[in-house]
């Protein structure tokens, strides 16, 4: 997106520094973003969830895109714009693959995500079906 729209600033939220360079920083319109206090670092799942909205507004950030199928709770509060992007929903499907807090976990997250998104984007036909039958979330939507 930043090399088909240079115009536009992109602000990527990332709660702790990676070993790996996780993001092409070849282009002046891309900042990483990370949390800003000691807190939120040592807590940073908390600062994912939930205070990285604090953020999204002191950088007057016009749209929120949740890359991996979640959003952070009380993101509808800010008055910002949401979309997530949800890969699968393999965790409904096959819930025996998965302990049972990991899938209550899992679901929780992408049906808040999915309840509370402007826009929902699922990468295939399939998982925009379990989307709609697993959330009855409307195919407009």
């Amino acid at each position: 997106m930043s090399q088909h729209y240079p115009d536009n600033k992109y602000l990527l939220y990332n709660p702790k520094e990676s070993k790996n360079n996780l993001f092409l920083n070849s282009f002046d319109n891309v900042t990483e973003k990370r949390p800003k206090n000691k807190r939120d670092t040592f807590f940073y799942n908390l600062w994912r969830q939930k205070n990285v909205c604090k953020d999204l507004l002191h950088d007057q950030v016009d749209i929120f895109h949740g890359l991996t199928g979640e959003i952070p709770l009380g993101i509808r509060k800010t008055g910002i714009p949401v979309v997530v992007t949800i890969h699968d929903l393999i965790f409904l499907r096959f819930p025996k693959f998965y302990s049972f807090i990991d899938y209550k976990i899992h679901k929780y997250k992408a049906q808040y995500a999915v309840n509370n998104a402007d826009m929902v984007v699922a990468v295939s036909e399939q998982t925009k079906q379990d989307i709609i039958d697993f959330f009855g979330i409307d195919a407009e939507k």
